[in-house]
């Protein structure tokens, strides 16, 4: 098995809607550092008010309390005050004050795990290895995993007094699926893969700026890290546990609406490039914003109205192309010739029983089988974001800040939301947190109920998915859990020590 085997085999899976969920190619980088070569660079928290549904064991303050050091880590900054408009809460659970740090550019934290690693004399890296199950010890523990290691595919065994399983969530959810169809008895395992979520995304509205107003944007405040100002509509106290986060943005070029010949030209240039295969555009990305699902008709239109704008673009485009001056920067906001802007939308997907990640058919001891994945978005999920959508208007058209929507048809943009709603990128929910084995797979230190070593840090032990990318989440929980595991191994010491002092 060559280590190209190794990331091809680990991609297998049956995805019953391709429409609504990606492929896992597109979604799982199996490379040292992981998807983390595809980070965006967003850093969200979640929000106080999205814990009020009850779903997490562990109190909001709990969590909040190691967003600072993640964002840190991430080169995000840590304050998530925003410090240019004051906090303001509209009616209706309207937050008028959010803020998104992005990274300070370059994002790829395979760098930043490459010194991590390089600066501990006691940390032990194996590349082009397939963690394929677990072994297991006396009583209720793991001894450790075993592993094929490529070229040669032979198995390996790591013993362990500790296992962190941390193959995000799709990857980390394999493996625990695979030691369940081989007998492992779970006490939460009835939920292991059940509950699997991600996002709703895109630009389903627009949105109107006065002069006055036009800091409502992004700015970039030192070190080179970014802040885009977010708006965010949360659960609205009629029993409705769901956040969407708006931003102001631009369309997206493979969007027709932008009705700009430049834009447009550029999008299908892109299709060109990718067509003849001289384009290094990332295809994941691509794939989630629609590049090789849009109709080019339109595009066309676009062109035929403004040729001179397309026909300077193009120049502009093939210029920077060929001087290798293109990279991705941030998305500062531009109007459209109406003097409106591109609304973007992330919102909450509500948690269901329905979308579910299983392993299909016979499981090796030695091998991970492929996956089966139904996932989708609920009729209930597009109706939320939409009434996100109408709550946010109304409470702009009656603020009198300057800022306001154009009226816009709920059942168009229901029907452009559903048509937008694609994830596999954020993996949330598969091994969910609970205070209790009924209600979940790992307790609140994010510890596999029933086996007293096995812990899980990934998307995957995340009971809602809440407005925000599960980025910064992530590495807060994965910190604190670090913490705890230090506390744990601190404490079994000074317990032995003293032990020992009382002659036992």
């Amino acid at each position: 098995m060559a280590p190209n085997d190794v990331a091809e085999h680990g991609h297998r899976a049956i995805i019953h809607d391709p429409a609504q969920h990606a492929p896992l190619e597109k979604v799982a980088c199996r490379a040292f550092g992981g998807t983390s070569h595809w980070w965006g660079g967003n850093c969200n928290p979640f929000l106080d008010c999205e814990f009020a549904s009850g779903e997490w064991p562990i109190p909001y303050g709990e969590l909040a309390q190691w967003y600072p050091a993640a964002a840190k880590f991430l080169g995000c900054g840590s304050n998530f005050i925003n410090e240019v408009h004051p906090p303001a809460v509209g009616r209706d659970g309207v937050f008028l004050d959010g803020i998104s740090r992005q990274a300070a550019f370059p994002r790829d934290l395979s760098l930043t795990w490459q010194r991590q690693a390089e600066a501990q004399s006691n940390l032990h890296v194996v590349l082009w290895a397939e963690v394929v199950g677990l072994n297991y010890g006396q009583g209720k523990k793991v001894s450790g995993v075993r592993a094929c290691i490529a070229p040669s595919a032979e198995l390996h065994h790591f013993s362990a007094g500790t296992v962190v399983l941390a193959a995000a969530g799709l990857g980390t959810t394999r493996v625990l699926l695979a030691e369940q169809m081989r007998g492992a008895e779970f006490e939460g395992g009835r939920h292991l893969g059940r509950y699997y979520m991600g996002h709703l995304t895109g630009t389903g509205s627009k949105i109107r700026v006065q002069p006055e107003s036009t800091g409502w944007g992004v700015r970039s405040p030192e070190e080179g890290e970014y802040i885009r100002e977010r708006l965010l509509v949360g659960p609205n106290g009629f029993g409705q546990c769901h956040s969407t986060a708006f931003w102001i943005g631009n369309f997206p070029l493979w969007d027709a609406e932008h009705r700009s010949g430049g834009k447009s030209a550029k999008y299908l240039l892109g299709k060109v490039a990718k067509t003849l295969k001289i384009s290094s555009t990332d295809e994941a990305l691509d794939s989630r914003l629609g590049l090789q699902r849009t109709e080019w008709r339109p595009h066309l239109a676009n062109i035929k109205k403004r040729p001179m704008d397309a026909f300077v673009t193009v120049v502009r485009t093939l210029r920077k192309l060929l001087s290798g001056g293109l990279q991705r920067l941030p998305d500062y906001p531009q109007p459209e010739r109406d003097g409106t802007y591109a609304l973007w939308y992330h919102a909450e997907q509500l948690p269901s029983a329905e979308n579910v990640v299983q392993v299909e058919g016979p499981v090796a001891l030695n091998s991970l089988p492929p996956l089966s994945i139904k996932f989708s978005f609920s009729d209930e999920d597009v109706s939320l974001t939409v009434q996100a959508h109408l709550r946010l208007k109304k409470v702009f058209n009656e603020s009198g800040s300057g800022i306001s929507m154009p009226d816009f048809d709920p059942d168009k943009l229901a029907e452009r939301i559903r048509k937008n709603a694609y994830d596999g990128y954020h993996q949330i929910g598969t091994t969910r947190m609970a205070a209790t084995p009924e209600k979940g797979m790992v307790d609140e230190n994010c510890k596999v109920f029933g086996v007293d070593n096995l812990y899980v840090a990934s998307a995957s032990v995340f009971p809602t998915s809440g407005h925000s990318n599960p980025t910064l989440t992530v590495v807060a929980l994965a910190q604190r859990l670090a913490a705890h595991l230090s506390n744990k191994k601190t404490k079994a010491a000074v317990d032995l020590r003293l032990t020992e002092a009382d002659g036992i």
